[in-house]
């Protein structure tokens, strides 16, 4: 989400990210206020500049925070129990694997040292439920269940005051006929 005033008119925003200290590239051209981005893997840079009816653009606007996107199916930044497969059937995950899985009890634990964190999963007809626990205290449950398939949605998010070591756990719940989780990336801004 970005914002913008001028004593003309804010016509529209360009946004752009970057991957690490590569290039900028354009992500969003237009006049909504807020647009989902699809981000690559690891670090990640955002900004925003806008345009007024006049013709005048802004600075670029940088986030000061830095973004990191971890691929869940990553062995460095995880650790699962029970039956969750890796899957590559669906190209729309946000790798191109996502995890999967069936069974009540699964459990996926991550540690970030993030200030805000957000699970990206996929929503659908058969999605079942999650529970969320940070730092071994419950403090979520998501339902995936959702008439349509949606794709790499931001299903659970926190944001704390401080930066710190954290352990995230996403264990299934039992969820009566619909019972498919499918985990694709956790976000972290630092």
């Amino acid at each position: 989400m970005w914002s913008a005033t001028d004593d003309v008119a804010v016509l529209g925003y360009e946004v752009q990210v970057r991957s690490g200290s590569g290039a900028w590239t354009r992500a969003y051209v237009g006049s909504a206020v807020s647009h989902t981005l699809s981000l690559p893997l690891g670090h990640v840079g955002i900004r925003a500049r806008a345009t007024d009816a006049a013709g005048n653009v802004s600075a670029w606007r940088t986030t000061t925070r830095s973004t990191v996107v971890t691929d869940v199916t990553a062995a460095a930044t995880r650790s699962r129990s029970g039956s969750w497969v890796a899957d590559t059937a669906r190209p729309t995950a946000w790798s191109g694997t996502r995890y999967v899985t069936t069974a009540v009890g699964q459990r996926l634990t991550i540690q970030t040292n993030g200030r805000t964190v957000a699970i990206v999963a996929q929503r659908g007809a058969s999605g079942g439920r999650v529970a969320v626990l940070v730092d071994g205290a419950q403090v979520a449950v998501v339902d995936l269940a959702s008439r349509g398939t949606r794709d790499r949605r931001v299903v659970w998010s926190a944001a704390w005051s401080t930066r710190a070591v954290r352990t995230l756990e996403i264990r299934t719940l039992d969820s009566t006929g619909a019972d498919t989780v499918w985990l694709d990336a956790i976000l972290t801004r630092r």
